[in-house]
């Protein structure tokens, strides 16, 4: 939020989609009946989102995309511009940071996003490959989650199912949390690292618990504050920020 104050912007609304498809679609559609400037997202479940996003720019909104475009949707017709951080440096730095917390020969969990999401595809398979490149002695056990809710369900599944984890790797902060939890309520010491620096990851790492490395880079949303417009809107995946910021896009 205090990057917009950078950009001259004001805030219009925040709306937390949830990783939620449904509840991204619903509020593109009811952006666009507002009329900002511009709209930023994140699309989740790409081909299911992309009709939504498409209708922007139809309507004469400027659509800026974090992480990923929407299948079909093309640069220039769809959209503005696509601005990302290093998803999958970032995956590698989870799996370094990883590494020292799991003996040799260890097994490491790994809790994935089962929505297709281009950003935590990346840290996935860069995490992977670091593994293999890097520790190929080190087993990865590897399960899928759909949403936030069913992560200490699946964390548990894979703990049982696998008992002898010493780490575990979650593509971002609050699976990483639901999973620590979850672990603790069992008394397991398991490691785990993460990407994106949340309030809750960083303290439980600063208090030396579960969480022994985070992942995590500076904003994009300054990255798009680069030309001034009067009214611009956030709808992004895990939190749809709708907002109203500077620059005035081409």
């Amino acid at each position: 939020m205090a990057t917009f104050g950078y950009c001259a912007a004001a805030v219009i609304e925040v709306v937390d989609c949830n990783f939620d498809t449904a509840a991204q679609i619903e509020a593109l559609n009811r952006l666009v009946a507002e009329q900002p400037d511009a709209i930023i997202s994140i699309p989740i479940g790409n081909k299911d989102v992309a009709e939504a996003h498409r209708q922007i720019q139809k309507a004469g909104i400027k659509l800026i995309l974090i992480d990923n475009a929407p299948t079909g949707l093309l640069p220039g017709q769809d959209y503005v511009t696509v601005i990302s951080a290093d998803n999958f440096g970032l995956g590698q730095m989870g799996a370094e940071l990883l590494s020292p917390h799991v003996q040799q020969g260890g097994t490491i969990g790994l809790l994935s996003y089962g929505v297709d999401f281009f950003a935590t595809n990346q840290r996935d398979i860069a995490f992977r490959k670091w593994m293999e490149a890097k520790g190929p002695d080190l087993v990865v056990k590897q399960a899928k989650f759909l949403d936030v809710k069913s992560v200490a369900a699946g964390t548990e599944r894979l703990v049982e199912s696998n008992p002898e984890l010493t780490g575990m790797f979650f593509v971002w902060g609050e699976p990483a949390m639901q999973a620590v939890e979850a672990l603790r309520r069992k008394s397991l010491f398991i490691r785990v690292t993460t990407i994106d620096l949340g309030n809750d990851v960083a303290i439980d790492m600063a208090g030396s618990g579960l969480i022994k490395g985070i992942g995590a880079h500076s904003s994009p949303i300054l990255w798009a504050c680069l030309w001034p417009t009067p009214r611009f809107c956030l709808c992004w995946a895990a939190t749809c920020r709708h907002g109203s910021p500077c620059p005035a896009l081409p």
